[in-house]
């Protein structure tokens, strides 16, 4: 109804009640029609609420809930800190003993197994194989039941002695090259009235920093029973090379006897001098005698085994077969470089392998097939008598290997007994036996076990080993970060409120302590009283607290002139309730986001002090654990990676997780989308 529609209704009304004084008997003409209600108290409002009423928290976390990446850094941080907590009550891993046959596993992932990198195989290359059996070669040091691949073989040449090698030769050389070298060899007995021969093979010098020999073959002989040698020259000095031979030798010795001495069995031994010249010395080159085998034969009695086993010491068909001879057999029999000759005074040289025949193998290997398949064990009589009682297999030591039975094929460790040793000592006998065990039914697992992050040094699972260090490291981060805040708070409450002398005060205090490195604090307090966990709470508060100080004193310099301020100070309020009701709650958006990513700092610095061995001692630490492993970056980046990862994410999470509290505290955001 418009203004001028009630008004004609209002004078409506007036007329008639003019005409019920003057004529009362018009008030029966008067009906309800002539009546309309008009609604003279209704409120016009501009936009009708939608939303309801709310308080700050509830306003904060919805509009957290909004921020999708804030949400997901506090789903992960979730993750992280729930497996920190499970991870070492659930994982029944030992990581408190070490297990050599598991160090440096490499991951292994259930649901993986056709993907090298995740199915706890390992890729080697140029390994050396065993080819006494040609048909089955087998790489030293590994288990031909754990090689998942063909073994690819390849031929090495070798310039040392080894045990898996074949062929090759020794090389004499002087350790100066203005001196002489000599090589001896063993005494053997020799009968002057037999024919010898002796055949050696001479190569030529293996570089071109070596020159051809001039060498010279000798015999030192002993006639009779006298315990001086004499110097009998077979093979003057010459740059002879291949095949050197030289028959009747026997007629040299004989040309060199005393005529008092008639006998005709003497002790003798060969020497091999190697001569040095001035062309060597001014071409600073060094020689060298290199010899692929040696022979002395007896022409008259071919046959004589006792000859033959006399001279074996002298005998070589290969270099590598003579340098590992003379390894085991280090006395005066052995092939030796000498002191002293009869040409003058000789000096030390080396004698070396050449051209050591090694055949080498590369394969795919399963490690963890190694580390816990069946394996030969020695058990002794204890531990044994332990699984007959548990009921798992039944022996009998006065019986021996043929008692044993498997009664628990499912969880017995002892598999197969195959030998059985009794050692008597006064007063104790020993009992131990030889069996097949099963590894990892041996440790407790029911299966070949799953290490995700595989094993570190100690053959710990280094799963369990940086979760249960993430638990003592987020404990850490947890006590520090809240007590560090707590004291910045207060302290950059009172020195931003107050001003004037109070701050000036206080901030010459947080100046003289901020200027002392917080790392040579902590290493300061560690050596003194120890690296405990109390220990590391206090010296990360020492100095922990002066950041939030900071940002707490410049937030309340900027809010304590605002007027919703001076308002409440009109109206009375006391420094408390301005602190703790207006200026406070609109500062704790930055103070929140630093102290969220003050854990992630903590521990990073706990960490960076355990790499310089002041680690936390007692506990595991996350801090322990990388720098533990750091040493094995090369060999087995997976144990530094997997760590990597976990603080990264930790690190990310916690950033993008403070971000959205700042942005969901902040009071001027109240009511944003």
């Amino acid at each position: 109804m418009d203004l001028s529609t009630q008004e004609l209704e209002w004078g409506r009304k007036n007329n008639m009640d003019k005409n019920k004084k003057t004529d009362n008997n018009n008030f029966d003409k008067i009906s309800k029609n002539d009546f309309k209600f008009v609604q003279m108290d209704e409120k016009i409002h501009d936009v009708k609420f939608e939303t309801k009423p709310t308080t700050f928290l509830k306003d904060a976390f919805r509009r957290f809930t909004k921020n999708k990446s804030s949400v997901t850094a506090a789903v992960i941080i979730g993750v992280l800190i729930t497996m920190a907590l499970t991870v070492p009550v659930i994982n029944k891993s030992n990581i408190t003993n070490s297990f050599p046959q598991g160090t440096f596993l490499t991951p292994r992932v259930p649901g993986f197994d056709n993907i090298n990198s995740m199915n706890g195989t390992k890729e080697y290359n140029n390994i050396v194989l065993d080819m006494s059996n040609p048909d089955t070669p087998q790489p030293v040091g590994f288990f031909l039941d754990s090689i998942v691949s063909d073994i690819k073989i390849s031929d090495s040449y070798y310039t040392v002695a080894n045990q898996y090698g074949s062929g090759g030769e020794i090389v004499l050389r002087p350790d100066r090259r203005d001196r002489d070298v000599a090589l001896v060899t063993p005494f053997a007995k020799f009968d002057l009235t037999n024919n010898y021969r002796y055949t050696m093979v001479v190569v030529e010098p293996p570089t071109t920093l070596m020159v051809a020999p001039n060498y010279a073959v000798m015999m030192d002989v002993k006639y009779g029973d006298s315990t001086t040698s004499v110097p009998v020259v077979l093979k003057n000095y010459a740059s002879d090379i291949g095949i050197v031979t030289q028959i009747n030798i026997e007629d040299n010795i004989i040309a060199q006897r005393p005529a008092e001495i008639t006998d005709n069995e003497v002790s003798a031994r060969f020497r091999f001098e190697l001569k040095t010249t001035a062309e060597n010395v001014n071409n600073g080159t060094f020689p060298s005698l290199s010899l692929k085998s040696f022979k002395v034969e007896n022409l008259s009695e071919p046959f004589d085994d006792t000859f033959k086993s006399t001279v074996s010491g002298i005998n070589f068909s290969e270099g590598n077969e003579l340098l590992l001879r003379d390894k085991i057999n280090l006395n005066p029999r052995s092939w030796r470089i000498a002191t002293s000759g009869s040409t003058g005074t000789l000096y030390s040289g080396s004698l070396t392998a050449r051209n050591v025949l090694v055949k080498l193998g590369s394969f795919r290997y399963d490690l963890y097939n190694a580390a816990f398949g069946d394996r030969v064990k020695t058990i002794g009589e204890q531990e044994l008598l332990k699984f007959v009682a548990l009921g798992y297999i039944e022996y009998d030591f006065n019986v021996g290997v043929d008692s044993f039975v498997l009664l628990d094929a499912e969880n017995s460790p002892i598999r197969e007994i195959r030998s059985q040793k009794v050692t008597n000592l006064p007063g104790l006998t020993v009992k131990e036996v030889s069996a097949v065990v099963s590894i990892y039914r041996y440790y407790g697992y029911s299966d070949i076990p799953y290490f995700l992050f595989g094993t570190n040094q100690r053959g710990h699972d280094f799963f369990k080993v940086v979760f249960s260090g993430l638990n003592t490291s987020l404990m850490l981060g947890l006590i520090v970060a809240t007590v560090n805040i707590i004291i910045g708070i207060v302290w950059g409450a009172i020195s931003g409120y107050y001003g004037g002398t109070i701050d000036l005060v206080m901030e010459r205090f947080t100046e003289i302590l901020s200027g002392v490195p917080s790392i040579v604090v902590m290493t300061l307090a560690i050596l003194t009283l120890g690296n405990s966990f109390g220990v590391f709470v206090m010296a990360m508060i020492m100095t922990g607290w002066i950041g939030t100080a900071a940002r707490t004193r410049s937030q309340f310099y900027r809010y304590k002139h605002r007027e919703y301020v001076l308002a409440s100070r009109t109206l009375g309020a006391n420094d408390g309730r301005i602190i703790f009701r207006h200026i406070l709650p609109n500062s704790m958006g930055p103070i929140i986001t630093s102290g969220v990513l003050m854990i992630p700092g903590i521990i990073f610095t706990e960490a960076s002090i355990s790499y310089l061995n002041l680690g936390l001692q007692g506990l595991p630490s996350f801090g322990v654990a990388m720098s533990e492993v750091q040493g094995y970056i090369h060999t087995s980046p997976y144990l530094i990676v997997s760590a990597a990862v976990i603080v990264s994410l930790l690190m990310i999470s916690f950033n993008l997780f403070g971000n959205g509290l700042r942005d969901a505290f902040n009071p001027s955001l109240k009511g944003v989308e």
